[in-house]
């Protein structure tokens, strides 16, 4: 909006800060879930091929009864820079975007 005298990066920083405050938190959560979820794979694989009757296929065709797993520092740490870097574009683009419009315009339209 610099029709307003805020430059482009004065328009999206609150919407870049917003961004990586929802990163941070969504981070952590996200890592636990997963781990949880893995933690409880197997009861989960149990219970779904009991309900569908799949146990023995997955036996006969993929060759495993339990779904093995192996996460590292370096999984984690990998993850974590790369959602950090796409919830920060997520916000970054739109807010760019946004901070060039022309205030009337944005508001006459459906952009």
């Amino acid at each position: 909006m610099p029709h307003w005298g805020a430059g482009v990066g004065e328009f999206s920083w609150p919407t870049d800060c917003q961004s990586l405050i929802i990163g941070i938190i969504g981070l952590p959560l996200g890592f636990g879930l997963g781990v949880l979820v893995l933690a409880f794979r197997n009861p989960i694989l149990f219970a779904l091929s009991a309900v569908t009757g799949t146990r023995d296929t997955l036996i006969k065709y993929y060759e495993f009864a339990q779904l093995p797993v192996a996460y590292t520092p370096s999984n984690f740490l990998v993850i974590g820079t790369f959602t950090l870097v796409w919830v920060m574009g997520a916000g970054l683009v739109p807010a760019w975007i946004a901070a060039r419009l022309n205030p009337a315009e944005a508001i006459r339209s459906d952009v």
